[in-house]
């Protein structure tokens, strides 16, 4: 599950350079200074309603958590009444992909198409939020308030047992994908293999490693 934190400090616009950067820049990636406007499309197009008049002065928009692959973002519906509460879900999750993780996956992975098949079953299952759009670059969810479980949960023989269901039942899913996939041992071998060809392993030879 994300934990909350508190978004980058660094609103500059334009390119950045090294200097420029935060320390939670460099372990988090930095917020694309646009992330109002792409969430705001987003919500427009999957939920529809009252989020169709909804303009960025209504809306508050949150970094949840993410680094440079992935970065998920909180995107609330400000000054709801009831009725408008019960038309539509006013409080989404939005998950974007970033483009590193194109580049460190190929295409025929099928990686991210995965992702999506899995996420659409446990959402109908209820074990998941709801999702209510898939996109090209994320998906958009229910937003549901939660505490990361931690240490001090685990130590809570009821919470164990529920989790244990939980994953019992989605390890035991029937889910129509691939069962050999193994993008990321595939990645690291393809990037292993690139440093050897342009001699970035010298470091290896040095210490005698192997």
């Amino acid at each position: 599950m994300a934990t909350k934190n508190e978004p980058p400090k660094n609103n500059q616009k334009g390119p950045l350079s090294f200097d420029d950067l935060s320390a939670s820049d460099l372990i988090r990636g930095t917020t694309p200074v646009d992330i109002k406007a792409r969430c705001l499309t987003v919500c427009r197009s999957y939920l529809a309603g009252s989020w169709l008049s909804a303009t960025e002065e209504d809306i508050e928009v949150t970094r949840i958590t993410g680094g440079l692959t992935n970065q998920i973002y909180r995107v609330k519906l400000l000054k709801t009444d009831e009725s408008v509460k019960r038309e539509l879900c006013t409080d989404v999750a939005i998950k974007f992909y970033l483009p590193k993780l194109v580049a460190n996956f190929n295409a025929e992975d099928g990686e991210r198409l995965n992702d999506t098949i899995i996420l659409t079953i446990l959402s109908e299952l209820g074990i998941h939020p709801r999702v209510f759009g898939i996109f090209k670059d994320g998906f958009v969810q229910e937003y549901v308030e939660h505490h990361q479980f931690g240490p001090e949960h685990q130590k809570q023989p009821e919470l164990l047992r529920i989790v244990a269901h939980l994953m019992a039942k989605v390890h035991s899913l029937q889910v129509p994908i691939r069962k050999n996939l193994d993008a990321l041992t595939s990645a690291m071998g393809r990037h292993i293999d690139e440093a050897y060809e342009d001699g970035r392993m010298e470091l290896i030879k040095e210490l005698n490693l192997k």
